[in-house]
Order: structure tokens, then sequence, then C-alpha cells
């Protein structure tokens, strides 16, 4: 997954530069736009921010600064003797949670493409909200798949406890 991410961060940061020239100078709708050097940095920005969803990041925060991170029972599964996996298995995790986050960037951007070319081809809506429907069910299952990571530690047994005889009638405590 962490190549993955690393590939996909890749080549959205080199098609999102690589489509600056099909921008118009103008991006956005009528009374809403910015100049294509404003939208550009933005996305640039924000696609940058997205490499804190790499395994090396999350990684380095684990092992630097548990604290930091948020996982279900973090007691349990931050106790130094299960640190080290659970890290690993919550920065490879994180980077399927980026490729999403990609998805979402890339996404936003065709669409900007493909309005910003009104002669060209264009994808019907119903296709941009099947998409994002789909990315929604995506960002749901990562949530569900993480919260099955970290189960619920097991619980101590309880030992046995001898069985107390019943009050007597007019018995205090």
């Amino acid at each position: 997954m962490r190549r993955a991410f690393s590939l996909g961060w890749a080549l959205a940061m080199l098609g999102l530069l690589l489509s600056y020239p099909l921008l118009p100078p103008m991006v956005g709708d009528p009374g809403k736009e910015a100049p294509r050097a404003l939208y550009m940095g933005i996305m640039v920005f924000v696609l940058a921010q997205t490499w804190l969803c790499s395994h090396r990041f999350i990684a380095w925060i684990g092992h630097t600064s548990p604290d930091l991170l948020n996982l279900p029972h973090k007691a349990y599964w931050m106790h130094p003797d299960r640190r080290h996996d659970s890290v690993e298995r919550m920065a490879t995790h994180v980077s399927g949670l980026g490729l999403q986050v990609l998805t979402l960037m890339a996404g936003m951007h065709l669409y900007v493409l493909f309005q910003s070319q009104p002669s060209g081809p264009q994808v019907p809506i119903e296709v941009w909200l099947g998409c994002a429907a789909l990315l929604g069910l995506a960002f749901a299952a990562w949530i569900w798949r993480a919260l099955a990571m970290f189960p619920a530690p097991p619980k101590e047994p309880v030992a046995p406890t001898v069985p107390r005889r019943p009050r007597r009638p007019g018995e205090t405590h």
C-alpha cells in the first residue's frame, strides 16, 4: 500500500502540474473565479499536505510522539510491547486513506478541467455523483477496517467468587 500511495502521489502531482496550460486564465464559476496561478498554488499546497498520509510520516510520528496517533483502544495497542507492530499496521492502513484523498483531489481537478473546456467532451453529472458515492463508501469501509484492526483488548479473567449466603430476615449488612 505504501508504494501505491507514493506512486499515486507522484502521478497526481505530475498530472496537476502538467495540466496548468489547459486551465483558463480565470478558473471557476463566474463570480467565484480565481486566477489560474492561485488555483494551482492552492491545489499543489493541498496535494503536498496529503504526504502526511504516507507510511514513512505515520511511522515517524508513531515512534517519536505516539501520543499524537489516535487509534481505538490506544492504551492497549500503544503499550511498549505492542507499539511497533501497531504503528506499522496503522501506517500502512493510513496510506490507503492517502490514496482515497488523492483520488478525491484528482476528481476535483478533473472536474475543473472538464468544465473549463466547454467545447470538449463533458462527463455527465451522474458519473461525478456516482464516483463521489463510491468514494464515500470507500471512506466508510476504511473506517470500519481501522476499527477492526484494533479491537478491544482481551478482558482480564475475573477470579471466581464464593457465593454468599442469603441474608436472614432482620439481618443488616
